[in-house]
Formats: structure tokens, C-alpha cells, sequence
């Protein structure tokens, strides 16, 4: 069993970055991280969260993913695929 597989010659994937030509860059994750701590602060707080980074992931790394050119042939879109990406990283608490 393995994650990738081909049906007549069409490759197949049931991961959410397997819709994705390119992905967001080290200079997205700072941005998110700094927007993070920047948000925190407006909310009174010295430290960022997880809740923090969650609210902000969408804004910060929606138009740095560039999707394949069969993604959206397949219902796909950046917020789609971060959506599950972060349903499938567990929150610390």
C-alpha cells in the first residue's frame, strides 16, 4: 500500500499537498509566525497561541500555494487543502 498510485495513467493521491505544484516558502512560515506574535499583542497577550496561528493561516499562506493544474478539475483550492492540513496537525494545549 503506498500513498501514490496511478488508474490509467492518472496519478493519484489521497494527500492534500498532492494538489499542490509549489508550497509555501521558509519566508511564509516567518510571516505567519510574526503575524502570529503581532496578533497576540493587539489582543493584549506577550506570547502567540496555536488558536493564534490558526486564525491567521489563511490570510498568510492562501496566495503563496500554487495549486496543479488539475487541482480545481478536482474541487480543490487553497483554502480546501489548508483546511486539511491543519485538521490533521494536532493542537498542542
Amino acid at each position: 500500500h503506498t500513498r501514490y498510485g496511478t488508474v490509467t495513467g492518472v496519478q493519484t493521491c489521497a494527500l492534500p499537498i498532492c494538489f499542490l505544484a509549489m508550497g509555501a516558502s521558509p519566508r511564509a512560515t516567518i510571516a505567519l509566525l510574526l503575524t502570529s506574535k503581532a496578533y497576540a499583542a493587539m489582543q493584549g497577550r506577550a506570547f502567540a497561541t496555536p488558536d493564534d496561528v490558526q486564525a491567521l493561516t489563511y490570510s498568510v499562506l492562501r496566495h503563496r500555494l500554487i495549486l496543479r493544474p488539475d487541482a480545481e478539475h478536482q474541487g480543490q483550492s487553497s483554502e480546501r487543502i489548508l483546511e486539511s492540513i491543519l485538521q490533521s496537525i494536532p493542537i498542542p494545549r
